[in-house]
């Protein structure tokens, strides 16, 4: 579903009216102006993908606008471990490697430990230099549990990193910019912020309304993206008593 169809009237924005005002023909923006309504979908948005984080087990999400992979690199740095990822990159981190000199990615060891510092890591480990194994998550810093050598290792993005971002937001002169998840659910956004706008201006019966939908809504989402891989092959076995049971994911 696009975000604004002037000439279906199908749009999210259009949406809206038909939920809070029975008609899309023309858009109440009096009432509702494009910028509010542009900024309660947003909020929405981050719902739908505060969700699809929690469930996306097997097939990892990232928003389909999105024109990258939700990779990031940078360089190593020789005799350092202490490397800055912008809280803008990422929300949560994934994956950690660093890129030896045969050019390979080397998966690092996530490690937790209570009361660390930044420097724990590091001096708990032997020797001051060499390839990493382990690494740690102090803020916006990833604790590397060796310093780089570049004898052993690549300077030029030497360091990946893989994790979970934001969604790509509307604006509000978007047109036919789509939500970046299952098209099954981009209802959800419209329904969404026509619940937040009746709250907020005490439409009582559309509140109770259209609560029960959202509720479903949200709750297909997460059945969704908690099953959502194609590619698993289903499993079938022997129960003690001679019966099979067809277990999807064993």
């Amino acid at each position: 579903m696009q975000f604004n169809d002037t000439t279906l009237k199908s749009g999210i924005l259009q949406e809206i009216d038909f939920y809070l005002f029975g008609s899309s023909a023309t858009m109440n923006t009096t009432a509702y102006s494009v910028a509010d309504r542009t900024r309660r979908i947003n909020q929405r948005l981050n719902r739908v993908v505060s969700i699809i984080f929690k469930n996306d087990r097997r097939w990892k999400y990232d928003d389909f606008n999105q024109d990258d992979m939700n990779i990031f690199y940078t360089t190593l740095v020789s005799g350092r471990n202490d490397y800055e990822i912008s809280g803008a990159d990422f929300l949560t981190i994934e994956e950690v490697a660093v890129l030896d000199v045969n050019g390979k990615y080397q998966i690092l060891e996530s490690v937790v430990r209570e009361g660390s510092t930044a420097q724990k890591l590091q001096t708990d480990e032997d020797g001051d230099n060499g390839v990493p194994t382990k690494y740690e998550k102090h803020g916006n810093s990833i604790i590397l549990n060796k310093k780089a050598d570049l004898t052993y290792l690549t300077a030029t993005k030497g360091l990946m990193v893989r994790g979970k971002r934001l969604p790509s937001y509307f604006t509000a002169d978007d047109t036919t910019k789509e939500p970046g998840f299952n098209p099954l659910y981009h209802s959800y956004l419209s329904l969404g912020a026509s619940y937040d706008y009746a709250i907020a201006n005490g439409m009582h019966n559309k509140v109770a309304e259209l609560r029960p939908e959202l509720e479903r809504l949200e709750l297909d989402i997460a059945e969704d993206y908690r099953n959502r891989a194609g590619d698993d092959k289903p499993s079938i076995k022997l129960q003690d008593d001679g019966e099979y049971t067809d277990n999807l994911y064993q």
